[in-house]
């Protein structure tokens, strides 16, 4: 009589840890998706902030004010930036998130302070403070300060 063969542990025992592999990333996953959209906010507010400051430094106060927040006082501080040529009066400018926002701080994200420097047609540099906000699931610029 023909001994019948079943599977072999060792495949067993590869399937069994992958499986428990796959359960613990996904675990990870689910355990940090609002850390993860917290992240892809700061990156948004600060492709927003880095597109007002490009339209600034173009002159088009216009296409600035598409950036500005409802009820927020970007606004007016556009049309004083666009009296005062300030974006005639720089040449380049970088802008970052604050580094020190913990995890915590990630969820449910609807205001966030982007900093940078402006380098002025001399050379110097300014500091340049922006406070974003979310509206509509957008990130719009509520107030800025040079």
């Amino acid at each position: 009589m023909k001994k019948k063969r079943g599977a072999k542990p060792w495949i067993l025992g590869c399937g069994g840890l992958f499986l428990l592999s796959a359960l613990a990333i996904g675990g990870c996953a689910f355990l940090l998706r609002d850390s993860i959209g917290g992240v892809v906010d700061l990156a948004l507010a600060e492709i927003e902030a880095d597109e007002f400051l490009t339209e600034v430094d173009n002159e088009d106060y216009a296409a600035a004010r598409t950036f500005a927040a409802d009820g927020c006082p970007a606004d007016g501080q556009i049309d004083t930036a666009e009296a005062s040529a300030l974006g005639g009066s720089f040449n380049g400018f970088s802008v970052s998130t604050d580094d020190d926002i913990t995890p915590d701080q990630l969820t449910d994200l609807d205001e966030i302070d982007v900093t940078g420097t402006l380098r002025s047609l001399d050379g110097g540099r300014l500091p340049v403070a922006l406070e974003m906000v979310k509206q509509g699931g957008d990130w719009k610029v509520c107030s800025f300060v040079f």
